[in-house]
């Protein structure tokens, strides 16, 4: 019998890591990344967390290959810093914001899709692997035998 731990790391290895690692198939503007620059320097360190590894290469990114796990860590710190430290006038942040909140949505759209499949996948492996009700799934509800 295979644990509902064991299966969590095999969907991780097989699915949750390539999908971080692809390069994210949406729209990503390079005023995106300038704006992750300019954020970068109004986030204290504890704010966001990142390594300077990360946000070396991440300022430093092409924006067509910006991955999926990279462009959440993007759009977290441009939403994260107020109006006043990156744009000239509520003009400007309400142009750029735009794009970038229509860029969060599709993005937030992808992985809520992705998060349903592995999720669907986590189900069909405890069913399969005899794991039945005794084993929470990552949301608290048990599977139910028929």
């Amino acid at each position: 019998m295979t644990s509902t731990e064991q299966l969590q790391e095999q969907i991780n290895r097989e699915d949750v890591i390539p999908y971080l690692n692809k390069v994210y198939d949406g729209f990503v503007p390079d005023s995106l990344i300038e704006q992750f620059r300019i954020a970068m320097m109004h986030l204290p360190l504890t704010a966001h967390k990142y390594s300077m590894e990360d946000v070396e290469t991440l300022s430093i990114r092409r924006p067509n290959e910006v991955t999926n796990r990279e462009l959440g860590m993007i759009l977290n710190c441009v939403f994260a810093v107020p109006f006043v430290s990156m744009y000239e006038s509520l003009e400007e942040a309400i142009e750029k914001t735009k794009v970038f909140e229509k860029i969060k949505e599709a993005y937030n759209k992808s992985t809520a899709a992705f998060q349903r499949k592995c999720d669907a996948k986590m189900n069909r492996l405890l069913q399969l692997g005899g794991v039945g009700n005794s084993a929470p799934m990552n949301n608290g509800m048990k599977i139910i035998p028929k």
